[in-house]
């Protein structure tokens, strides 16, 4: 979840971690929570119910107590071979691939079809490195961003960002320029669809 007013370019909050959702009841961990770290690594559960294309949610929230009611965003369905959630693998550095080892602190990449969300935190110790969303397409090898939040510089929402992309071996191999002009070079492992 994020929280955000793309008009003023103003980032709020966000939260995330696992969710599950079986018969009108749901379970989410909390990996990220920006709004109140004492929550990561905690487990809430509450109730989901779908009406007239709007899903309510009582137990989660910023606070782990909320009760939500989402609407759908309209996706035009384009079958997006990154829909999903990608971790970061490597990186390049200083002209060299570094690897980079599974652990608590780490950079996630959720996709949909035409949406993204990259969020970077350390779900033992609670902290929150940043994070930024908005539309993306990938065809034909270009993966374009067009950024709606951006929790660390304001000045970068509204920027449209443009990289090679490749999946093979089910990596992500993703390369072109940040939003500072800095060359990015780096592989994602999808962690689930």
């Amino acid at each position: 979840m994020a929280v955000y007013n793309q008009q003023d370019k103003k980032f709020v909050g966000t939260y995330g971690g696992t969710f599950s959702s079986t018969n009108g009841r749901h379970f989410a961990t909390y990996e990220f929570n920006n709004f109140d770290s004492t929550l990561v690594g905690k487990s809430v559960s509450g109730t989901s119910t779908m009406q007239n294309g709007k899903w309510q949610t009582t137990g989660l929230g910023k606070n782990g107590t909320a009760t939500e009611t989402l609407e759908k965003i309209n996706e035009q369905a384009t079958d997006s071979p990154l829909a999903g959630t990608w971790r970061i693998t490597s990186r390049e550095r200083d002209g060299q691939m570094s690897t980079m080892q599974p652990s608590p602190r780490k950079t996630l990449k959720v996709l949909s079809d035409t949406r993204f969300q990259w969020i970077a935190f350390n779900s033992e110790t609670g902290e929150f490195s940043g994070t930024g969303g908005g539309t993306y397409t990938a065809d034909n090898g270009k993966y374009i961003e067009h950024i709606e939040l951006f929790s660390r510089d304001a000045s970068r929402v509204g920027m449209q960002l443009t990289f090679n992309y490749e999946v093979k071996d089910g990596k992500w191999h993703h390369t072109g320029q940040s939003s500072t002009g800095n060359k990015v070079n780096e592989v994602w492992e999808r962690i689930s669809k």
